[in-house]
């Protein structure tokens, strides 16, 4: 009997000795990770790893679209605020006609921009409002001047905004993927849409959905501006 009681004293002394080696070497780090190697396992030491190592970098919430590079689409000059840069798909420039896309953001409703496009009523042309160093504004509203606009060219004789094709439906496209919608009504009067709530974003594009057909198929704008 005795000799029984001494063998389970000596298992039991040994599973005390094998648990509190496992509990110091869990404590040391020795089996912190698992890395398959193959078919087996090993385990990597991590007990020196920094809790502050840095993480994988996100990307940038902020990203100019692809047409901002594009050498296609030349780049023009903006100067009625928020954005110093513009593109545009098309503009008229022929026969002495120009109607640059910088015309319509210089802050002067008596210069126009006119689409390039020969097949259609200008459905579908954009403008893209950027910075040249890819910084953010925010953004509450736009305000758009419609059709051909110069007093010149508007008067008893002759009627230039009724002549040319205007916007009617447009598109608003931000860096975060979002959309506002917004119908222009055939009228000269400065048109503002304010949107739900401001929006923070490095590019704006403008796309004509829509046209109110004039008697030649050049679409105008005269103004937009971003506030």
């Amino acid at each position: 009997m005795k000799y029984v009681i001494s063998i389970i004293l000596s298992l039991v002394i040994i599973v005390l000795v094998s648990v509190g080696t496992f509990s110091w070497m869990q404590k040391q780090g020795f089996f912190d990770t698992a890395v398959s190697s193959g078919d087996a396992v090993t385990y990597t030491d991590l007990s020196n790893r920094s809790e502050d190592a840095p993480e994988s970098e996100a990307e940038p919430v902020h990203q100019l679209p692809p047409e901002a590079q594009d050498n296609r689409y030349e780049e023009f000059e903006a100067t009625n605020g928020t954005f110093d840069r513009v593109k545009a798909s098309s503009y008229a420039d022929w026969q002495g006609t120009k109607g640059l896309p910088s015309w319509a953001f210089d802050a002067d409703a008596n210069t126009t921009w006119q689409d390039g496009a020969k097949d259609s009523y200008g459905e579908g042309e954009w403008f893209l409002s950027y910075n040249a160093d890819g910084s953010t504004r925010t953004i509450s509203s736009v305000t758009v001047y419609n059709g051909y606009q110069d007093l010149k060219y508007n008067n008893d004789a002759q009627n230039f905004y009724q002549l040319n094709s205007r916007v009617q439906d447009v598109m608003l496209e931000f860096d975060d993927g979002s959309v506002y919608v917004f119908t222009l009504q055939d009228s000269p009067e400065a048109q503002t849409f304010t949107f739900d709530e401001p929006i923070e974003t490095c590019y704006v594009k403008f796309t004509v959905e829509s046209v109110y057909q004039g008697k030649w198929s050049d679409t105008c704008l005269s103004e937009i501006v971003y506030r």
